[in-house]
C-alpha cells in the first residue's frame, strides 16, 4: 500500500538544519530553488489567472466560477461574503505554493493570536481570517480578499513595539473588514479589471522582495486612469488607518504605535537607509496621512486613558525567534557573550537547538524558566529540548502545564503530538489531532503528522485524506485527487469516511477543473 508521506520539513528550527530557503515550502520533486522574486513572479501569473479571462469583456466570474459581479453594474459594488471565502481559499493556496512561507508553529500562533486579539476586540464578522508569516527581511504586510493577513519577518523585527507591529496587522484587518481588494475588483466605472489585479499582483511582489517590479506593475495597469485610481486608493488607505487605529485603541494596544512606524519608516526611506521599504511601495504615505494618523491617535488615546497596556514580553521573544530561525545558528552562536536579555538568551537557546545541541539548549532555557516563569517561549522550546535529549516524561509533563495555562493552542498540539509519535503513541496523536481538527482547520504541518499518526495505528484511508488537505492547502489538486483515490481504495475504509472523502474529491475536482481552464486560457 503506498502513502506517500511528503518527507518531514523541520519547523521551528527541528531536528536537521534545513537551509532558510528550503522551509515552508510544499512538497513536490526535487527541483532547484528560485529566488524569491521568481516566486512573487510566478504568484503574479497565478493570480493573473485566477482573478482575469483571456477575453476582454468576459465577466470576472468564470475565471472563479462563482457569480460575481460583472463590472460596470453600479447595483453590486462588493463581492458577496461566500465568493470572497472562495477567493480568499483560492489565493491563500498559491501564496502557500509560491511565496517563502514560514511554517513556524510558535510565530503562526503568535502573529494569529495578536490578529485575533484586534478582531474580537471591536469587529463584528463572520470572516474567518487567516495569518501567515512570510520568510522575507522587507518590511511589510498584506491582506487579500476572503481574510488572508501576511505578514513578512522584515516587518516584525523592524517593529519597535507590540503596538506598532499590531498597528500595521490593525490596518490590514481593516483593509479586509471594510472590503477594500473586493471593492476594487468590482467597482464599476473608476478602476478596471486590470487596475485591480495589477493592485494585487504589485502587493504579491512588493511583499516579497520585488519592490521596483512591483511599482512597475501597479503604474502600468494604472496607466488609463492614474489619477482617478490614486485618489481611490489613498481614500482606501486613510480608511484602513481610521478602522486600524480603532482595533489597536479597542484592543488595549496604543493606536500612536501605527503613526510611530509611519514616522519612522518615512524617515528611513528619506535617509535612503536600512532594509528596503517595500511598505512604502504598497502603502504609500504622505505627509498628510501621517498628520492625520498623528492627530487621530492622539484623540484616541485620550479617550481610552487606562485601557492603554504596555507591551508584552511575548513581542520581544517574537522578535528574537525571527532572528533566530532566519539567521545561521553560528553567527548568533558566536555571539553568545551579548546575550543579556531574557529574549537574548531564548534566542541563544533556539539557535543550539537548530544546530544540534540540545543539552546545551536545555541548560539556557531552565535558568531562563526561573527568570520567567510561565513564558510559553521559553516552555515550548524546553518541552523541545528534553525531547531531542529523549527525556519524553519530563517534556510531556511540560507540555501538559502549558495547556492548562493556554488550552487549544496550535503550537502546544504540535510539540504534544511530535511527543507521542517519537514514543510511538500513535493512537494518543491521532486522537489529539482529530480532537483539535473538530474545532479549526487544520495547518498543512499538523496535517503531515496526521498523515504519519494515521498510517501508524493502521488507518491508511486516514492518513491519504490528510494528505489530500495537505497538498489541498498548497493548491495542488491533482495530487490531492490522488490521495482521495487511494484513500478510497484503502481496506477498511467506513462508510462515513467514505462519503466525507467523496464529497472532497468532488470539491477538488471542481477546483482542478477551474485550474486547467485557466492554464489553457493563458
Amino acid at each position: 500500500m503506498r502513502h506517500d508521506l511528503p518527507r518531514q520539513r523541520p519547523a521551528s528550527g527541528s531536528d536537521t538544519q534545513t537551509p532558510p530557503a528550503s522551509q515552508g515550502r510544499a512538497p513536490g520533486p526535487a527541483r532547484n530553488r528560485a529566488p524569491v522574486y521568481t516566486h512573487t513572479r510566478r504568484l503574479l501569473a497565478v493570480l493573473l489567472c485566477i482573478l482575469c479571462t483571456a477575453l476582454p469583456g468576459l465577466p470576472l466570474a468564470r475565471a472563479l466560477d462563482v457569480q460575481l459581479p460583472e463590472m460596470g453594474d453600479p447595483a453590486d459594488t462588493v463581492l458577496s461574503p461566500s465568493e470572497e471565502r472562495k477567493l480568499g481559499a483560492i489565493i491563500e493556496a498559491q501564496i502557500r505554493n509560491q511565496m517563502p512561507v514560514l511554517e513556524d508553529p510558535e510565530l503562526e500562533t503568535y502573529v494569529s493570536g495578536l490578529g485575533q486579539r484586534l478582531i474580537t476586540a471591536a469587529l463584528d464578522t463572520d470572516l474567518r481570517f487567516r495569518f501567515l508569516v512570510l520568510r522575507s527581511p522587507t518590511i511589510n504586510a498584506f491582506a487579500t480578499p476572503g481574510g488572508v493577513v501576511a505578514v513578512n519577518t522584515g516587518l516584525i523585527e523592524a517593529a519597535h513595539t507590540e503596538s506598532e507591529l499590531a498597528g500595521v496587522i490593525a490596518h490590514e484587518i481593516a483593509h479586509v473588514s471594510q472590503h477594500h481588494m473586493a471593492r476594487m475588483i468590482a467597482e464599476s466605472r473608476q478602476v478596471t479589471v486590470a487596475t485591480a489585479l495589477g493592485l494585487l499582483a504589485a502587493i504579491a511582489i512588493g511583499v516579497a522582495g520585488g519592490g521596483n517590479a512591483g511599482a512597475a506593475a501597479l503604474q502600468g495597469t494604472m496607466a488609463a486612469s492614474a489619477q482617478a485610481q490614486l485618489a481611490f486608493s489613498r481614500n482606501y488607505e486613510r480608511e484602513a488607518d481610521r478602522v486600524g487605529m480603532q482595533l489597536l485603541t479597542a484592543s488595549g494596544y496604543d493606536p500612536e504605535g501605527m503613526p510611530d512606524f509611519f514616522e519612522r519608516l518615512q524617515r528611513q526611506n528619506q535617509l535612503n537607509a536600512g532594509p528596503t521599504l517595500e511598505f512604502l511601495s504598497t502603502h504609500p504615505l504622505t505627509l498628510d496621512r501621517i498628520s492625520d494618523t498623528r492627530n487621530r491617535a492622539e484623540q484616541l488615546k485620550r479617550s481610552a486613558k487606562d485601557r492603554v497596556v504596555a507591551d508584552r514580553p511575548e513581542f520581544h521573544f517574537a522578535k528574537a525567534r525571527v532572528r533566530a530561525l532566519t539567521n545561521p545558528p553560528g553567527r548568533i552562536i558566536a555571539r553568545r557573550d551579548q546575550a543579556d536579555t531574557p529574549a537574548d538568551r531564548y534566542m541563544l537557546a533556539v539557535a543550539y537547538l537548530r544546530d544540534g545541541r540540545p543539552e546545551k539548549a536545555a541548560r539556557i532555557l531552565q535558568r531562563l524558566r526561573n527568570t520567567v516563569p510561565d513564558n510559553l517561549w521559553v516552555q515550548l522550546a524546553l518541552a523541545r529540548a528534553w525531547m531531542d535529549l529523549g527525556r519524553y516524561r519530563e517534556a510531556d509533563r511540560l507540555l501538559g502545564h502549558i495547556d492548562t495555562l493556554y488550552p487549544n493552542l496550535e503550537a502546544v498540539v504540535y510539540y504534544r503530538v511530535r511527543s507521542l509519535l517519537r514514543q510511538r503513541r500513535a493512537g494518543e496523536a491521532l486522537t489529539l489531532l482529530q480532537g483539535f481538527g473538530q474545532r479549526r482547520a487544520l495547518s498543512p504541518y499538523l496535517l503531515r503528522l496526521e498523515a504519519q499518526a494515521a498510517t501508524a495505528t493502521g488507518k491508511p484511508w486516514l492518513a491519504h485524506e490528510a494528505l489530500a488537505d495537505f497538498h489541498t492547502a498548497y493548491g495542488q489538486y491533482g495530487a490531492a485527487l490522488e490521495q482521495l483515490e487511494l484513500a478510497l481504495k484503502s481496506k477498511g475504509i467506513d462508510p462515513v469516511s467514505q462519503a466525507r472523502v467523496r464529497s472532497k474529491r468532488k470539491e477538488i475536482t471542481a477546483l482542478r477543473a477551474r485550474d486547467e481552464r485557466d492554464k489553457n486560457r493563458h
